[in-house]
């Protein structure tokens, strides 16, 4: 009975020793395991590399557009996904956006970078950097990423950057021309049009021979229809060893107006009861001193009517009213379709009007 209870005690310590010794393997596996993702967890980018002599862009031309290729390496015994980059500034494009990078690998990614940015108006030089950070898959998402740095020189600036064609523009007139002085920062010896378009004319002349600056003159086309228009003319600077310098954008914006303008511009009932309605004296007066004539009125609304009363004032009068205004805010437009003279074009011009229709309690008393 003795030699019974002496061999149970002794299988059970052999159990918990086999346990114990058991627990202490698990344990030391989960705790290696643990090392080992947190070793790559740490690591920077994953343990993908850049070299830094290629995110060092050196002395560069400015340019909206200036492409590099740098090398994505994967040093390391583990498979990275890439799902994507992020950047401090929009003024980086990357290609492919998404890298799938299996252990000791390379891959080109291509950039597309504005090095106009972080530049002051005035600065001929500045330093661009900026910084490039990938989100890995099953990783950290703050990454360390890779600071793209470099000197950034300009070959031209405009003054002004951009021209605004102000009230100068009316429809059926003669488009006068605006100027543009180009600055070379460098010795230029010709500036171009990138190229030729149907809704302006550029020409330039230069350069100075003392200052060596071009003068850009810009005529918009008289076929641009009436209303807002915006574009860039982009500019080729040729440097003196025959070098073509990267293109300069000069932004061109303004509005056409017809030749006959409304008084007001607009017009705003404010609020107006429901079922009710209200009216308006609007003039059409020339902007040449030139006769015109209504061809037609219309609008996109049937709660708006429009009587024309007569000439009044140097110009042709017409009296808007609402009927019977519904509840809520409301807009519509009066169309008038004028021509200048017998062999004119036919233009159209738009009177926006508004109102807001409201109950007799929503603040209307009598």
């Amino acid at each position: 009975m003795l030699q019974t209870e002496e061999k149970s005690d002794a299988v059970a310590r052999l159990l918990r020793n086999a346990v114990a010794a058991a627990f202490l393997v698990v344990l030391g596996v989960i705790s290696f395991w643990l090392m080992d993702k947190t070793q790559q967890t740490l690591l920077a980018n994953q343990g993908l590399i850049i070299p830094p002599s290629a995110l060092d862009l050196g002395e560069v031309w400015e340019d909206a557009s200036h492409s590099i290729s740098l090398p994505l390496q994967n040093p390391t015994d583990k498979d990275v996904n890439i799902l994507g980059f992020y950047s401090s500034c929009s003024c980086v494009e990357v290609k492919p956006a998404k890298v799938s990078l299996p252990a000791n690998a390379e891959r080109q990614i291509q950039l597309t970078l504005d090095l106009r940015t972080g530049r002051k108006p005035n600065q001929i030089a500045h330093e661009f950097s900026a910084q490039l950070v990938p989100k890995i898959e099953n990783a950290i998402p703050q990454q360390q990423g890779w600071k793209i740095h470099g000197r950034v020189k300009r070959a031209l600036s405009l003054s002004p950057s951009v021209l605004v064609f102000g009230q100068e523009l009316i429809a059926g007139e003669p488009f006068p021309p605006k100027k543009v002085r180009a600055i070379g920062h460098v010795l230029l010896s010709d500036l171009l049009p990138a190229q030729k378009s149907a809704w302006y004319s550029v020409s330039v002349t230069g350069p100075d021979p003392k200052r060596g600056d071009f003068d850009v003159a810009i005529s918009p086309s008289e076929s641009l229809p009436v209303g807002r228009f915006q574009f860039d003319i982009i500019l080729r600077p040729i440097a003196a060893d025959g070098v073509e310098l990267p293109s300069v954008a000069l932004g061109v914006e303004g509005r056409v107006l017809p030749f006959v303008e409304c008084f007001p511009e607009s017009v705003n009932f404010g609020a107006v009861p429901v079922g009710f309605g209200g009216f308006e004296k609007v003039l059409l007066r020339s902007r040449t001193q030139k006769d015109f004539t209504v061809l037609s009125f219309r609008t996109s609304s049937p709660e708006i009517k429009v009587q024309e009363v007569g000439d009044a004032d140097g110009g042709r009068a017409f009296r808007i009213g609402i009927v019977q205004a519904r509840k809520g805010a409301q807009s519509a437009d009066v169309i008038f379709a004028l021509r200048s003279e017998p062999e004119a074009k036919e233009v159209e011009v738009r009177l926006p009007v508004a109102w807001h229709g409201v109950e007799q309690d929503d603040g209307i008393k009598e």
